[in-house]
């Protein structure tokens, strides 16, 4: 078997980030199981996560800088002894994507894997030196120089081929041997309504939250909302915010009998990979989701969970689970099955497996650089 030396860059230190804990940190054991030995690279640290999630801006800036000399040497040290370097997101936090430059300039084989629409500036806004830093372009220059993008969704995919053909598709997955359905009598307590994510996501969740005030009148449930902070009461709803985190995320999310997905239609929000809705299902638990993007692709409408148009009425497909706890048990055995069966950290892994190792057996070599 032909060795294959890889190495991972990523923007945020691991252990935090959904995007890459859900990829390539759940990918890294089932990788090296599989012959490869991989090496995680990221330009982030702990001293600068921990500024950046206390709002300290300027000195979040100024340990960025003094880590990227050291980090880029770290980077060209690895393009000579790897076979393949893979960029999640971008290299680095922000910036040029100079390591990406320097990788592809090397003639060692570059892999770009993204799981989000950043070639798109967010859906929030932005400054102008936000916006600046960001390089939205940096998606078309880093697309055109690799060997093999991988897309987390089909539209991204889509988007992705306008620079490269050579784009494949590897859904963000879960470890469906660690989330699994929870043991509890079919008696228990309330049903529980719930969603998960962060602050930078809950503006999603907002223009449903009188639907569910005015259902929880009707049908008693709890509301629990993981990783961000609500004002339910503002809406009359029952139920509490907790904040997510790695040690507590699993019996957190078991606790969900009915997951929420709510979107925009969007060109952003259409590029998501309906990670929320695939941890529900792992889990065990129907999921309502809104009908956009890859969203139609994880929750099986009238199966596994329930479709809602944009803009449409939440109340129906909640109060047809709320009130139907064999659907909802049905419904989450179904899901859970295709979860396994498209959505798995074990599956998805393997095919990854191939993919990168196909690259170094092939001798694939980055195209030639070209501006743009």
């Amino acid at each position: 078997m032909t060795p294959c030396r890889i190495t991972v860059l990523l923007p945020y230190e691991t252990g935090i980030a959904p995007s890459q804990r859900y990829r390539w940190e759940q990918w890294l054991p089932h990788l090296e199981a599989l012959g490869l030995k991989v090496d995680l690279l990221p330009f982030s640290t702990p001293a600068i996560g921990a500024a950046r999630a206390r709002g300290a801006g300027p000195q979040a800036g100024l340990l960025a800088l003094r880590r990227y000399i050291p980090w880029l040497v770290q980077v060209l040290r690895a393009s000579r002894n790897a076979d393949l370097i893979v960029v999640h997101r971008s290299a680095a936090l922000a910036g040029p994507p100079i390591a990406e430059a320097l990788v592809a300039a090397s003639g060692t084989p570059l892999v770009y894997d993204l799981d989000d629409a950043i070639y798109l500036p967010p859906e929030t806004g932005d400054s102008f030196l936000r916006r600046l830093a960001r390089c939205d372009w940096r998606c078309g220059f880093i697309g055109r120089r690799a060997a093999l993008i991988a897309g987390g969704s089909p539209v991204l995919c889509d988007h992705m081929r306008r620079f490269n053909g050579n784009t494949t598709l590897w859904p963000t997955t879960v470890d469906t041997d660690q989330c699994r359905p929870p043991e509890r009598p079919d008696n228990a307590a309330l049903p529980v309504v719930g969603w998960t994510g962060s602050r930078s996501t809950a503006y999603y969740l907002e223009p449903i939250l009188p639907a569910l005030g005015a259902l929880q009148a009707e049908q008693p449930f709890d509301f629990l909302v993981i990783g961000a902070e609500v004002d339910l009461a503002a809406h009359g709803i029952s139920g509490r915010c907790v904040p997510w985190t790695a040690e507590t995320e699993v019996a957190l999310t078991q606790q969900i009998d009915i997951g929420l997905m709510p979107l925009v239609d969007t060109p952003w929000a259409r590029g998501k990979c309906a990670l929320k809705a695939i941890q529900y299902h792992a889990y065990g638990a129907p999921a309502v989701v809104s009908d956009v993007g890859v969203n139609r692709d994880v929750v099986l409408d009238g199966e596994t969970g329930f479709l809602v148009p944009p803009g449409g009425d939440w109340t129906p497909s909640l109060r047809k689970l709320l009130t139907d706890p064999a659907l909802r048990r049905r419904m989450g055995v179904r899901g859970r099955a295709h979860v396994i069966a498209h959505y798995s950290t074990a599956m998805v892994a393997a095919k990854v497996a191939r993919d990168l190792r196909g690259l170094v057996e092939t001798g694939a070599r980055a195209p030639r650089s070209r501006t743009g």
